[in-house]
């Protein structure tokens, strides 16, 4: 990079010193809305609101007598943001000199590892749009786009969605993002999910035909990718679950791990997804929040039954007996310290058949001892809190 600087006014000396501001906190006020995400400014800010930043460069230059400096991209942006008020200003004029369609034509980007509140690259975003863009203009939409020697990753940025402004009466720009799951492992040896694979295909003797057509194909999945051959868009179709805006519903392959699901009053029915999962998840991506509220394509975590087993025990203490039930299966999500790993882990409970509040420490043990007091039930062997 090659800076050219020359005299102006010489002999004026420097008259103040700008106070750095919060720019975030200014944004935020002069454009009165919450910033889910910003871009990381090269220095320290003085200045930052609704004003155009150049003529402001220029005022606080002039009247504090200090240096300015000028970039291809500031000036070009300036320019271009000019250019983008003009086709906005007569789109319909204009329609034909850049597209061939009428109305806007949706344009779609989706990033199924963007989480709402958290960093991300959103640059890669805009680019994206800007790509698609220049498919539906022949290309013209690069003639707002800043390219020079000074041209940094923020410029770009800030140039693609000059490109999009400029463009705005002719797309409409809808973004799909979501969580992702970085990495799978799969534990155990490839005969282990070959005969779980196997083992799964003995359900269909017992009236699970239907559910197993389906399942065998994604547990061939499993023993593909023990063997290394990994299918990326199958892993990354596993799961997605849009909440927070609509109705929250679980779409992707998961859903075909379970033959029922149950409703509002615990009643079990038989999985309506077990055939269509791909499409419903291909459909659902591209949901707005009404569409998914009046045309669900999945089901809420809510209707899948828990993995706990629960087996009614009674237990013979001397000449008295006690009712009790065995709780097991899948309790617990463990995480690796050291790798940030979620594991599904298996677990087991001997709970007493009353029910007892949460509220109180021990409140099972003071409920066993108040029983033993009225009914002088013998004391048990071994005790879990006195052994």
């Amino acid at each position: 990079m090659s800076d050219t600087t020359f005299n102006v006014s010489p002999e004026v000396t420097k008259k103040r010193d700008r106070e750095i501001v919060d720019y975030v906190g200014e944004l935020r006020t002069a454009l009165r809305r919450p910033i889910e995400q910003h871009w990381l400014p090269r220095n320290p800010v003085v200045s930052c609101d609704d004003d155009h930043a150049l003529i402001k460069a220029l005022t606080y230059s002039f009247y504090d007598h200090v240096p300015l400096r000028l970039t291809p991209d500031a000036l070009w942006i300036t320019l271009a943001r000019g250019f983008a008020l003009h086709v906005n200003e007569n789109a319909e004029e204009l329609r034909h000199r850049f597209v061939s369609h009428s109305g806007k034509k949706k344009l779609t980007v989706t990033r199924m590892d963007f989480s709402l509140g958290r960093e991300n690259p959103w640059p890669e975003v805009f680019a994206a749009f800007a790509d698609q863009i220049d498919e539906h203009t022949g290309g013209l939409g690069k003639i707002v786009r800043a390219d020079f020697s000074t041209t940094g990753p923020t410029e770009v940025a800030a140039s693609n969605l000059m490109a999009m402004d400029t463009f705005k009466s002719y797309f409409k720009y809808d973004f799909f993002g979501g969580c992702g799951i970085p990495r799978i492992t799969l534990a155990g040896t490839e005969q282990d999910w070959n005969k779980l694979r196997r083992l799964a295909q003995q359900f269909a003797e017992f009236g699970l035909e239907d559910w197993i057509n389906a399942l065998d194909p994604i547990l061939e999945q499993f023993c593909n990718a023990k063997r290394g051959k990994v299918d990326d868009e199958f892993w990354k179709s596993m799961f997605r679950y849009n909440s927070g805006s609509g109705r929250a519903v679980m779409t992707g392959w998961a859903n075909v791990l379970f033959p029922y699901f149950k409703n509002d009053r615990e009643q079990l029915y038989f999985n309506p997804f077990l055939n269509d999962w791909k499409q419903r998840l291909e459909i659902d991506d591209k949901q707005h929040r009404q569409e998914r509220w009046e045309d669900p394509q999945g089901i809420g975590i809510g209707a899948i039954p828990n993995c706990m087993t629960s087996v009614p025990l009674t237990v013979h203490w001397g000449t008295q007996e006690t009712e009790m039930r065995l709780v097991g299966g899948l309790l617990a999500v463990t995480q690796d310290e050291a790798t940030n790993t979620l594991e599904p882990e298996c677990g087991w409970v001997i709970i007493y058949e009353y029910e007892s509040p949460v509220d109180e420490l021990f409140a099972h043990y003071y409920k066993w001892l108040e029983q033993r007091a009225e009914k002088q039930i013998a004391k048990p062997s071994h005790d879990i809190f006195n052994p």
